[in-house]
């Protein structure tokens, strides 16, 4: 892999740049429709959890995940939903992630419990012809109504992996922020540099908010890690702009260029493929033995132990301190234990052969991953990654 982070001595440092930032980066922003990409249907605002959403075109599982979205948007303890990859072409199981940390003894509370106890009674259920409506319980709290099941998968808080939220990686041993991804070349000018998030290469100004324009580098280092500005890493070039709440993201993503990019030293060899999001189900079940996938960060280092558990997920969170929320949908949800922390942000999660899943954005540094999927980083930023020698 190209290098995933600035820290020594996990990894290479890079030759730094001391060119300034460029006064206005370039902006992309995602598609809001595309008929050949299923990722990026129009989704209705949940602001109004009094309007039904209108995805009478979308196949069955997005529709019923939409209408879980309206349902429980209003409860602080909802953070997202994903679909859960399974062995049963049969069933729909749906993982809607809750905040632990707002749950009165860890036990679900108010419209989540009721949601829970009877989600035909929220939730417009296209039940075959003979088909009960009967709330079935497959496991501990996990309901089922005809072929959906629903559970609830206690988390800590969902964020950004970045300490502080958009803090960029530092040239200083010891201090760092986030991840330089990997290595990277623009399609059209063949400008070399890296991969990584908006949040830790586009912050900008006292609240550290993404979407920069003016910020003079992007490793400036901070007053909360101490580490001091210097040297830079690269020009921020390109990001793809974090829409805010009610508006939804399919990346959070930008292309920094750099005069060199070495490997770093855990040992990952990106191929220069990725995943397509319809691909990535091939890590998963119905394989009884799912691969594992691996990462470099600048805090976990080398990491072997993910699993993708869902493609399709809707996750929301707080950047912090910015304070304003962020919703990603269509993302990817790794488990495993301590894949990624704080400091992680803007690393790339391969499979053991080097063909890139994505790149990591937040998660809740216990057992959650969330990635953005590595066809829509690339193709919304116009890069390619460029396998190490």
């Amino acid at each position: 892999m190209c290098a995933s982070s600035m820290r020594v001595p996990f990894l290479f440092i890079l030759v730094m740049t001391s060119s300034a930032l460029l006064a206005d980066p370039q902006q992309v922003k995602p598609p809001r429709e595309t008929a050949s990409d299923p990722r990026v249907d129009v989704k209705p605002e949940t602001k109004n959890t009094s309007e039904r959403p209108n995805v009478t075109l979308l196949p069955d599982a997005t529709t019923i995940q939409y209408q879980v979205i309206t349902v429980l948007y209003q409860e602080p303890a909802f953070q997202g939903i994903g679909t859960e990859l399974t062995s049963d072409a049969g069933v729909t199981i749906y993982r809607i992630y809750v905040n632990r940390r707002l749950l009165p003894d860890d036990k679900l509370s108010g419209r989540l419990k009721e949601f829970f106890d009877n989600p035909a009674k929220f939730l417009d259920l296209p039940l075959a012809s003979g088909t009960s409506s009967a709330v079935v319980a497959q496991a501990a709290e996990t309901a089922c109504v005809g072929p959906w099941c629903f559970k609830p998968v206690r988390m800590e808080p969902v964020r950004t992996f970045a300490a502080p939220m958009g803090g960029s990686t530092s040239t200083k041993a010891g201090c760092f922020e986030g991840t330089v991804g990997v290595r990277v070349a623009d399609n059209t000018s063949g400008a070399m540099g890296y991969a990584t998030n908006n949040h830790v290469a586009g912050a900008e100004g006292p609240l550290l908010c993404p979407n920069a324009r003016r910020a003079q580098q992007v490793a400036p280092g901070t007053k909360v890690t101490m580490c001091h500005a210097g040297p830079t890493a690269g020009t921020l070039h390109r990001r793809s702009i974090i829409e805010f709440a009610p508006q939804t993201n399919l990346v959070d993503a930008a292309f920094v260029k750099a005069g060199d990019v070495k490997c770093d030293g855990c040992g990952i060899h990106p191929t220069g493929g990725s995943y397509t999001l319809a691909e990535t189900a091939s890590l998963a079940f119905p394989t009884s033995s799912p691969p594992p996938l691996q990462q470099c960060g600048a805090a976990s280092g080398h990491t072997t132990n993910g699993t993708l558990i869902s493609k399709d997920a809707w996750v929301r969170l707080i950047l912090l301190p910015c304070g304003l929320t962020a919703q990603f949908e269509h993302q990817i949800e790794i488990k495993g234990q301590r894949f990624a922390k704080s400091g992680d942000s803007g690393a790339w999660v391969f499979d053991a052969q080097g063909k890139a899943v994505g790149m990591i954005f937040a998660g809740d540094e216990d057992k959650t991953t969330f990635v953005n999927p590595a066809d829509a980083v690339l193709s919304l930023l116009g890069i390619h990654i460029v396998p190490c020698p």
